[in-house]
């Protein structure tokens, strides 16, 4: 994966491009299963684990430990 990504559109922090949220703080969080965070089970059988939901709960207990619990609007 890239180092860096740049944020574009929604998520730009040039005015021009995105006037409502540009000096918003912005996190993107790359995971690669496409399951959406959503998972947190085992399929024993075809040794497969899903954990997406374990990974989005660490990831948030983590920016709201440097900061995040004191945003007004997320």
């Amino acid at each position: 994966m890239e180092n860096q990504i740049p944020f574009t559109g929604i998520l730009s922090n040039k005015p021009e491009e995105n006037p409502d949220f540009f000096n918003w703080n912005r996190v993107k969080l790359r995971y690669c299963d496409g399951a959406s965070f959503s998972g947190d089970s085992e399929n024993e059988a075809a040794e497969l684990q899903f954990r997406g939901q374990r990974i989005w709960l660490a990831a948030m207990e983590e920016l709201m430990s440097q900061g995040m619990q004191n945003a007004e609007q997320v």
